[in-house]
């Protein structure tokens, strides 16, 4: 059942990911919504293709927690057999950062995701393999037993898996699964899609600009249906913008029906707005700027309310899911996606960011080297220390720094330490 091959079928093909088997629902306005139809929708597209992405760029890292008096609490744990799985690849076939753009995006359409933990003989997390979201089901007796996963194979049969072997990650919902933002949103997500229907349908047949044929007085009903029949047969679809030749009297009366009337772009822009308030995505990193007068600290707060309120959340709930099934034990070690990542792009925001963490003398320039992926410089490992602030310890009191091992007390005069 869960051989490469399938999977390579199920989950390692892209056009797979929209093709999601869901039963959808009747939306208010007549059409049946899925997952996959909602992500037909642009406006539902670029929030998951954005929020998906957003994720992906993020490297995964393991950390141990040291214990100790010392300033350092943790290091990165680079030789644990996680740090492969979680900032490598997921498993043989699946990069960690599609893994993470694959579970954003399910988490973003159904509300959870799915995978199947490969467990080693001394019962370490070697793979996990998603799973498509419609071929799992997660139910509990009650809300204090465990959960039971079963999942279909493809012959149509549901097979139970102990619920230590699936990675269970799920949005906003109950004690058992996340709700599905399309279907609690299914009018919205409906709404969406039959202004895109309408619109798409008005124009393919001709619809925006009619015409009305005036035949003379005392037209019998064979005249009028031969005349709409040659009308219809010459002057149709690609014929429509040809010119019009009329006889016996007969007058053409054009009648069009603008957007306005119709309200498309009206509805539109309305549909657009709810989605993006859906997924919590501004609509300028999408792509709409209608609304925005400028791209300056208005713009800039939205931005860093996106990473604040929609990536962090989403990334920490990932975190926290990762640890909770391959750490279960392990108090010692966590899970931590880096978020710096998203400054790469903006060099004025990552320049400062450097230059205070040098100015406070957290970092030395050698630090700055080593995350621009650049070779540090012999010299480099110096510290700044402001010389007009004073050291203090946590109680508040001057806290005298110890002077280099050249110039303690007993090699140097003490002149010269008054001095210093």
């Amino acid at each position: 059942m869960f051989s490469r091959r399938s999977f390579n079928l199920g989950v390692g093909n892209w056009d797979r990911l929209l093709d999601v088997v869901a039963s959808g629902g009747q939306a208010a306005v007549g059409l049946g919504v899925t997952k996959a139809s909602a992500l037909q929708v642009p406006a539902a597209w670029a929030s998951v293709d954005l929020i998906s992405k957003a994720g992906a760029i993020m490297p995964g890292h393991v950390y141990r927690r040291l214990s100790g008096e010392g300033p350092k609490k943790r290091e990165r744990a680079d030789r644990h057999y996680l740090y492969t799985l979680v900032h490598d690849k997921a498993n043989p076939d699946l990069l960690a950062s599609l893994w993470r753009r694959l579970a954003l995006v399910h988490l973003n359409t159904w509300g959870n995701h799915y995978s199947w933990i490969e467990w080693t003989v001394a019962n370490r997390a070697k793979a996990i393999w998603p799973l498509p979201p419609s071929r799992v089901r997660a139910e509990r007796e009650s809300s204090t037993s465990p959960i039971r996963y079963f999942v279909q194979d493809k012959a149509g049969k549901w097979n139970e898996f102990p619920s230590a072997d699936i990675l269970h990650i799920r949005g906003l919902g109950d004690e058992t699964v996340g709700y599905s933002p399309v279907e609690m949103h299914r009018k919205a997500f409906g709404l969406a899609e039959a202004n895109q229907n309408s619109a798409a349908m008005l124009h393919q047949s001709g619809m925006t600009s009619r015409l009305v044929i005036k035949l003379p007085g005392g037209a019998t009903e064979e005249q009028q249906k031969e005349a709409r029949e040659s009308f219809e047969a010459l002057y149709a679809n690609q014929n429509k913008f040809k010119a019009i030749v009329l006889q016996n009297g007969m007058e053409a009366m054009p009648i069009s029906i603008k957007p306005s009337d119709a309200q498309f772009l009206e509805q539109g822009k309305y549909s657009d707005a709810k989605i993006y308030q859906i997924y919590g995505v501004p609509p300028h990193m999408i792509g709409d700027t209608e609304k925005s007068t400028s791209w300056g600290t208005g713009i800039e707060q939205q931005t860093i309310g996106f990473v604040t309120f929609t990536m962090l959340p989403w990334m920490d709930l990932i975190e926290e899911s990762l640890a909770a099934k391959l750490l279960p034990d392990d108090r010692s070690h966590f899970i931590e996606y880096d978020f710096k990542v998203l400054m790469r792009g903006d060099s004025a925001a990552r320049s400062k960011w450097y230059r205070d963490r040098i100015e406070e003398g957290s970092y030395c320039p050698n630090d700055v080297l080593t995350h621009e992926n650049e070779d540090p410089y012999p010299g480099g490992e110096v510290f700044r220390r402001p010389i007009n602030t004073a050291f203090v310890d946590r109680d508040g009191k001057p806290v005298m720094l110890a002077l280099p091992p050249a110039q303690n007390a007993k090699e140097t005069p003490n002149e010269e330490i008054a001095a210093i």
